[in-house]
């Protein structure tokens, strides 16, 4: 929209100007006087008043740069949108794993140090396996599940990682009214273990 504005007023720029040369008498028609050096030429507006044309041109002079400018910056932020990501030094990579295990250790020990409770996990064991179904997992991939008080400890083995990331969105979406935390402990290629817990 800006370009445009601005397209719009450098035609209007340039008409105004073409309308000053109209305006002193010039044609194509008549032939061409000789030229004249740099510092003699002047232009003249629609009431013969050069120091408005002068203007004119200044101002378009400045619109152009500013286009010019908006456009290397676009460029410019294109350049960097593509240019490929560079890989994490290996010693991030070793904090951030570091990092994710010691934040399953922790949510492992909060599980293991829930009491019990019957009747609550009994429900939610119910909702989890409903989103199983639900998210078409199968239900014989389901090795261990376990609920105390308000959360719930499953293991799934024999998923493939790319077929688990496409059911996941589903699993997740099923269980978000009831068990909307949701931990993810991927131990290797085809056993994922999930912590699912309640709202505190």
């Amino acid at each position: 929209m800006m370009a445009t504005r601005r397209s719009v007023y450098i035609a209007a720029a340039l008409a105004a100007v073409m309308g000053a040369a109209a305006g002193a008498g010039l044609s194509s028609r008549q032939e061409a006087p000789a030229a004249a050096p740099p510092e003699a030429v002047r232009l003249q507006g629609p009431a013969g008043d050069p120091e408005r044309s002068a203007r004119q041109v200044a101002l378009l002079g400045q619109e152009l740069a500013s286009m010019r400018a908006e456009l290397a910056a676009v460029r410019s932020q294109v350049a960097q949108a593509r240019a490929p990501a560079a890989p994490a030094p290996p010693e991030e990579v070793e904090d951030g794993e570091a990092m994710y295990q010691a934040r399953i250790a922790a949510v492992d020990a909060a599980f293991r140090g829930e009491p019990g409770n019957p009747r609550w996990a009994d429900s939610a064991g119910a909702s989890i396996r409903d989103a199983l179904a639900a998210a078409r997992i199968d239900a014989s991939l389901l090795r261990n599940l376990e609920c105390r008080t308000r959360t719930c400890r499953i293991e799934l083995t024999g998923v493939e990682a790319s077929n688990f990331q496409k059911s996941f969105p589903m699993f997740a979406l099923q269980l978000a009214p009831t068990l909307p935390e949701i931990t993810a402990n991927r131990v290797d290629e085809r056993t994922t273990v999930l912590y699912l817990s309640a709202n505190p």
